[in-house]
C-alpha cells in the first residue's frame, strides 16, 4: 500500500491534533464528576433498554408492509433521533443537556461499529456497572473554554450548586493553536485526572531534511534500517527495550505476586490498605511502562520522517502473530502495532513518499543481489535452513551471496516498489 500526499490536495487543509493535559480538580469537583459519571451510566443502560424496544417495534411494523423503508428508518429504527425520545426526568435538569445526546450518539456509533463487518474486534454493547475499573470512566461533553491554565466545564443553567463545575486547573497550557473541537473528555487513571481536548489547526507542509531512501526492519527488541545507501551501506539499530523498562517490569512482578499472595492466603485482605496500596504501586508501574514505550516510538518515528524523503516498513500481522505463546510477551513488549500505527499517522503530516509494503513480501527469503526467492526446503527458518547455516545469516544458492539475514531484508524492503 502506497501513501503519497499530493501538492495540490494538501492546500487549504487542516490537521486534527489531540492533547492529553492533567488536571488538578478539587474535591467538589471529583464529587461532580462521579455525579456525571453515574448520569452517564444511567443514561447508556435505559437507552440500551429503548433502543432495543424500538427494534422490535420497528421489526413489527416492517413484517406488515404498510410502510416504505424511509418511513421507517425516520420513525421507528433506533437512531439517534428517535432516541431522543426517551423519557427525560426532572432531576435531569441538573446535568448539562449535551452530556445525554453525546450518550446517544456513542451507542448508537456502538451499534454501528458492532454491525460492521470491517470491524470485527468490536464487541457488541454490553450494560455499564457501577463497579466499572476506574480506568474506564470517562466524561464526555462540549463547548469548552480555556482561559490559560484554567479549564472552564459547561453547566447547566438549572443545576443546583453541589452539580455544577467550577475552574479546574490544567498542568500546562493548550500547545496548540486553533479551533476547539465539539467533543472533549475527561478520564482518570491510577487517580491522575485528565483531559483530552481535539484542535483543528491548519496543515503546514513538512519536508525530510534530506533526499534519502530507507528500509525498515522491525526485530524483537530493535528496529533496523538502512542509513546510508550506495557502495558504503551503513546501517542504523534503534533500541525497543531501554534498560528503564527493566526495572519496571521487575516492579510488576514483585507486585502481582504480592497481590496474588494476599489474594489467595485471605480473601478479606482485598479490603486492606496494604492489599490497595500494593495495587496502586502496580498501576504506576503500568503507567511509567507505557509513558517510556511512548516517548521511545516518538522519537524514533520522528528521527525518520526528518531524515528520509521515502520509507518503506512491513505491514506485520501483529495479531496473528501474538497467537504464537513464545512470543506474545516479546512482541507486546515491543509494541510493533504502535509503532506501526504511528508511522502512518505521520506520514500524513510530511512530504513524503511512504511504502507499506505487502504483507507477504518475502523481505527475509529474497536475495538483494540477484532477487532470488527461497522455496521449500531452501527457506530460513528460526531455526536457520537445512544445511545449518545461522538463522541470522542469509546464503543465496543461485548466486553465491552471503550476507547478514536483517541487512538484506533491509535492502529488500528499500528497493520495494521501485
Amino acid at each position: 500500500m502506497r501513501r503519497k500526499k499530493k501538492e495540490d490536495e494538501k492546500t487549504n487543509s487542516t490537521l486534527m491534533r489531540t492533547h492529553k493535559i492533567r488536571i488538578y480538580p478539587n474535591k467538589h469537583n471529583q464529587e461532580v464528576f462521579q455525579r456525571y459519571y453515574d448520569y452517564q451510566r444511567s443514561i447508556w443502560n435505559r437507552a440500551i433498554d429503548e433502543r432495543n424496544a424500538q427494534y422490535k417495534i420497528y421489526k413489527e411494523m416492517k413484517s406488515t408492509g404498510l410502510y416504505t423503508q424511509k418511513e421507517l428508518n425516520k420513525n421507528y429504527f433506533p437512531n439517534t433521533n428517535n432516541l431522543r425520545k426517551m423519557r427525560k426526568f426532572d432531576w435531569e435538569d441538573n446535568f448539562y443537556c449535551l452530556v445525554r445526546e453525546i450518550q446517544f450518539d456513542n451507542l448508537c456509533q456502538a451499534w454501528n461499529n458492532y454491525f460492521n463487518l470491517s470491524m470485527p474486534n468490536h464487541k457488541k454493547p454490553k450494560y455499564k456497572k457501577k463497579k466499572d475499573v476506574e480506568s474506564h470512566k470517562k466524561f464526555f461533553s462540549r463547548d469548552l473554554k480555556i482561559d490559560g491554565k484554567w479549564l472552564l466545564l459547561p453547566n447547566s443553567r438549572y443545576s443546583k450548586p453541589e452539580y455544577r463545575f467550577t475552574k479546574i486547573r490544567m498542568a500546562e497550557e493548550l500547545r496548540f493553536n486553533g479551533k476547539i473541537t465539539s467533543y472533549f473528555s475527561v478520564s482518570v487513571k491510577n487517580s491522575k485526572w485528565y483531559v483530552t481536548i481535539t484542535v483543528e489547526v491548519p496543515y503546514e507542509e513538512k519536508q525530510a531534511i534530506f533526499k534519502k531512501s530507507t528500509g525498515i526492519d522491525v526485530n524483537i527488541g530493535s528496529i533496523d534500517y538502512l542509513k546510508k545507501d550506495g557502495l558504503d551501506k551503513e546501517y542504523g539499530k534503534f533500541y525497543l527495550l531501554p534498560k528503564s523498562l527493566f526495572r519496571q517490569y521487575d516492579k510488576i512482578k514483585y507486585y502481582s505476586r504480592v497481590i496474588s499472595k494476599k489474594r489467595n492466603k485471605n480473601p478479606y485482605y482485598i479490603h486492606s490498605k496494604s492489599y490497595h496500596e500494593a495495587i496502586t504501586k502496580l498501576n504506576n508501574a503500568y503507567t511509567k511502562v507505557y509513558n517510556i514505550q511512548e516517548a521511545n516510538l516518538n522519537n524514533i518515528v520522528k528521527y525518520f520522517f526528518d531524515n528520509y524523503n521515502r520509507i518503506v516498513i512491513e505491514d506485520l500481522d501483529v495479531n496473528s502473530m501474538k497467537m504464537n505463546k513464545r512470543l506474545c510477551k516479546s512482541l507486546h513488549r515491543n509494541s510493533f502495532g504502535r509503532f506501526k500505527q504511528k508511522m502512518v499517522k505521520k506520514a500524513g503530516e510530511y512530504n513524503v513518499e511512504f511504502v507499506l509494503a505487502d504483507r507477504y513480501f518475502p523481505s527475509t527469503q529474497t536475495c538483494s543481489e540477484c532477487s532470488h526467492v527461497k522455496t521449500g526446503d531452501e527457506k530460513l527458518f528460526l531455526w536457520g535452513d537445512k544445511y545449518g547455516n545461522d538463522h541470522n545469516t542469509y546464503v543465496c544458492y543461485n548466486c553465491g551471496t552471503i550476507q547478514d539475514r536483517t541487512e538484506n531484508a533491509i535492502l529488500n524492503l528499500n528497493h520495494y516498489g521501485k
